[in-house]
Parts: structure tokens; sequence; C-alpha cells
């Protein structure tokens, strides 16, 4: 996507920590990584939007633990889901869940990058404990994606690959819009759009929608929708499926301006319906213990 700078200048810089705190609103264009002057009065300087999302990214790669609080949405054909609210930690690959609010409350999964396996129990009768795999149907219930997918460097992965993916397509374009309040105060928001284009491809013998997804490098979740699906499940054997160049037409990304960490991101459909939404609060970096990943820690209910 191509730099389009909407940058009028009317915003207040503040040095914190190596990183850019500001609050700003849309003015002239920018060249593709331009610094771009933030107030008329100040000789702060602020990265421009694309290089605000590589900073992200690098961030993110580099992130080893953290603990938040998500909800998400996401859309399922013409219907929206319902809200969820989960409580997530992550360490080097491992990551646990629990579901404190939505369809599945009290569910709880942990994932180990080392067997790839999910231990999961879903928090009401019967409730069993169960090893299975990230793609399990009854894990991927209401839900777009596996919880390999649910870290920050994964989500952050897809925004990147969105870029790479759209920004040569006519009329794209990454910009700042305005600030945004959250629960840490004022974080930057942008928005990266761009046209929707899809394709035909052919389906190869005995290819399920995540070999097709990672063969074609797009979210399983955006092919199925693309294709009027909502289950996994429904995926066809053979044939040919749209797929589509680009994740959305639309993505708002809101970003922490001091830890360069994304607080909030709203992805929109080719119709302009928000298809995906995800936010985060109460985001803790300090690092995590073997415990925090043990099916028999005595906070969790294996």
């Amino acid at each position: 996507m191509k730099i389009t700078g909407p940058l009028k200048a009317s915003a207040v810089v503040v040095l914190l920590g190596g990183f850019f705190v500001l609050s700003t609103s849309l003015a002239k264009p920018a060249s593709k990584y331009a610094v771009i002057p933030v107030s008329a009065e100040s000789s702060e300087k602020r990265p421009a939007a694309r290089k605000l999302l590589e900073m992200l990214q690098g961030r993110t790669q580099k992130l080893t633990d953290y603990s938040a609080i998500h909800f998400q949405r996401e859309r399922f054909g013409n219907t929206m889901g319902p809200l969820m609210k989960m409580r997530i930690k992550y360490s080097k690959g491992r990551t646990y869940l629990k579901i404190l609010q939505g369809p599945k409350q009290d569910a709880e999964l942990l994932f180990n990058p080392t067997t790839g396996r999910v231990t999961a129990h879903k928090g009401s009768f019967p409730d069993l404990t169960v090893h299975v795999s990230p793609q399990n149907h009854l894990l991927l219930d209401l839900q777009h994606h596996t919880i390999e997918d649910s870290s920050f460097r994964a989500i952050v992965q897809m925004i990147t690959d969105e870029v790479k993916n759209c920004e040569d397509l006519p009329g794209s374009s990454i910009r700042y819009l305005s600030d945004r309040e959250t629960q840490t105060g004022k974080t930057y928001a942008v928005e990266l759009t761009g046209p929707w284009v899809e394709s035909k491809v052919s389906i190869l013998k005995d290819e399920d929608i995540w070999a097709f997804s990672k063969r074609n490098k797009m979210s399983a979740a955006a092919i199925l929708h693309a294709n009027g699906l909502t289950d996994f499940g429904d995926f066809p054997s053979q044939g040919e499926v749209i797929l589509p160049r680009c994740y959305g037409t639309r993505l708002v990304v809101g970003v922490d301006p001091v830890r360069v960490l994304p607080t909030s991101i709203e992805i929109f459909d080719k119709k302009g319906q928000l298809f995906e939404s995800y936010r985060w609060e109460d985001v803790d970096l300090s690092p995590l213990s073997d415990v925090d990943f043990d099916q028999t820690n005595p906070a969790y209910n294996f």
C-alpha cells in the first residue's frame, strides 16, 4: 500500500523511553519512509504511518512474554458473533487462554509449540480434558483463528503481510487517523485501505483449508468468508475457490505509542462490513514461568 499522507499539522509530541508519544490530526502527503514534523512550533518528528507498522512488527517479533485481556468479535456470514473476553498468556510460543465471557465461558486452552498440540477443556458438563490439534473443529467453533495465531506476533505479522500483498494496488493507502483514547491514554490509529481483488484458484488433491491457506499465504477465515462459507469443515475437496488478494478492504490498527504494541484492530470486508474486531487491555510484559503453562497449575481447571 502506498503511503498517502493525510497528515495535518496539529499535534503534540513527547519523547518517552525512546518512543514518540503524540496526538495528531491528518494532513499533507508523505513519502514512503518520510518522518513528518508534527507541529509548526515543534522540531520533534514522528514516524510515517508505514514506518510505524514496521516498528510494530519489529517490537512484536522480539516480544517474548506478555499477558493481557483480549476482546474479540468476528463475523460469520451475515452475522457478527458474540463478544468474547479472554485472558491470554504468551511466552516464546507457549500460549494459555481462558474464556472469561462469551458462549465458551470458563473454557481453558494450553498450546505447546514443541508438541504442536492443545490441551483443552470446555468449562461445562461434560467437562473433559482433551489433547487435540489446534485445527480441531471443537476449538474453532465461533472462532476465526487457531490458538497459534492469537499472539501479538502472529496478529501483527498478518498486518505486515497485508501491506506487502496490497501496497501496490491502485488506490491503496496507509495513513494516520485521529488519535484514540484508550485505557492507557491516547494511541495512534493507522488506517490501511485498498480495493477488493480476487481470483479463482484450484484446490490441489487432498488439500484442506489449512494447506490451501498456507500455500496461498492468506487467512483461512478470510478465504471462507470470500466464498460465503462459515465453517472450516465446509471447504470443498476439489474444484476452484475464490482467493482474496487482501485480507480486507480496510484495516484500522491502534498502536500504543510508548510500548509500540497493538491496542486494537478492526478489519472490514469487501462489502464494508466489520469482519473482525480485536482489542487488548491490561497488557503486562512481566516474564512468565513454566507454571503459567502447566495444566497442573492449581489456578487452572484442567
